[in-house]
């Protein structure tokens, strides 16, 4: 789907599926059911392994989890320290660099967090009390995790940011597994590479069953063209 999914409460895979962004904000909740629990960051991987773009804004997701794999595989996350009150957050990096500084009014108490990036991750927006969100770029999917509340930030620059990600999301190029020689069409090549490969396994195994075969062959004439269209 094009359209955003928002949600506060669990989702399952099959759920998840229906949509290419999720954006999940947990207001104020604390005490065990902040941001997904583990299916939910099951549910989350499988999605994302498959081409989703994520927004996660919740200052309680590390208090009442702490640091998931999820968190830090999928989220970039390296170490957060919670309750450290940011009051401003500035935008950072080649997605959000640029935007703010903003100032934090929160609906309810801020316990908002300090969110630092692992290996894998960057910091997308630079709080008064340190780094306050991280986000994570593959060749399949883009998450961000954001330490504070999205609801704090003003109106018309909350729309902004919420903009700017889904420009960003936009930029993840399209399932297209036929599309063997990754030059965005499904073509000449991408037949030959199946010839050349029969029998045997590799990229040209487009359904991943063990053996390019016929069914390979197939699924390269079904996609002909350029991926997406």
């Amino acid at each position: 789907g094009s359209q955003p999914h928002f949600g506060r409460t669990s989702s399952s895979a099959t759920d998840l599926a229906a949509y290419s962004v999720v954006i999940w904000f947990t207001g104020d909740e604390f005490g065990g059911f902040s941001g997904p629990g583990a299916a939910g960051e099951a549910a989350l991987a499988t999605w994302l392994d498959n081409g989703g773009c994520l927004l996660i804004s919740s200052q309680d997701y590390y208090w009442d989890r702490g640091l998931t794999g999820f968190m830090s595989e999928y989220l970039g996350v390296g170490s957060a320290e919670s309750d450290v009150s940011q009051s401003t957050v500035t935008g950072n990096g080649d997605v959000f660099g640029g935007m703010g500084p903003y100032g934090l009014t929160y609906p309810f108490t801020n316990y908002s967090d300090r969110v630092d990036p692992n290996a894998g991750g960057l910091v997308s927006f630079v709080g008064n009390q340190g780094n306050a969100a991280v986000q994570k770029e593959t060749g399949t999917y883009r998450t961000t995790f954001m330490g504070f509340p999205l609801e704090a930030v003003a109106l018309n620059d909350r729309v902004q940011v919420v903009q700017t990600m889904l420009d960003w999301c936009g930029g993840l190029a399209p399932d297209c597994p036929a599309d063997i020689d990754g030059d965005g069409a499904v073509a000449v090549t991408d037949l030959l590479a199946v010839l050349a490969a029969w029998g045997q396994s590799g990229d040209a195994d487009v359904n991943d069953d063990g053996t390019v075969d016929v069914q390979d062959l197939l699924i390269v004439l079904g996609a002909w063209g350029v991926c997406g269209q």
